[in-house]
């Protein structure tokens, strides 16, 4: 078992492709009612993901120097959401395939927020016939945020573009 902390560039991905999805789930901080992922939502929800990927480093890593709450506290404090459009599915199902198993050793992960975000991710991807948990992080480099990685990930017609609109 290997677990790395996320990098933001690997939340901003994922979440760019969750906002062009119309995702929505239950977010840290909300009363309970499930919200969609957007731009303005994007954040909270980096924050609740890498909170529980910092959970489950330190599940595995016993010595990890995120057992310390201001390092936890201000890895979260320094996560900022930048929009990146053009994610393709295909590569939306592998970040969150990847993200999925680096958040997956915390304690009751299948009761957490997080977990639930990504059930919705995967049953929106199902439904585009494309992922059922495959665990792929097996295939990911690790430098999956490095700019030559990044483009595998995207598609050419819409990088840069703005948010896909969503049906209410």
């Amino acid at each position: 078992m290997s677990v790395i902390v996320m990098e933001p560039m690997e939340l901003n991905l994922l979440l760019s492709a969750a906002t062009d999805a119309g995702i929505i789930a239950q977010c840290d901080g909300e009363d309970g009612t499930p919200i969609r992922v957007t731009i303005e939502t994007a954040e909270r929800f980096g924050r609740m993901i890498l909170a529980e990927n910092i959970r489950s480093h330190t599940v595995v890593y016993r010595s990890s120097v995120f057992r310390n709450e201001a390092g936890i506290r201000q890895r979260l404090d320094d996560y900022r959401f930048s929009y990146v459009g053009g994610v393709k599915p295909e590569g939306f199902a592998r970040l969150a395939d990847f993200a999925d198993y680096q958040c997956s050793d915390s304690n009751a992960y299948e009761l957490s927020l997080t977990y639930e975000f990504f059930l919705a991710a995967f049953t929106w991807l199902a439904g585009l016939g494309i992922c059922t948990k495959t665990r792929s992080v097996q295939v990911l480099p690790r430098g999956i945020a490095h700019p030559e990685n990044v483009t595998a990930f995207l598609d050419p017609a819409r990088i840069g573009a703005n948010p896909q609109p969503q049906a209410e």
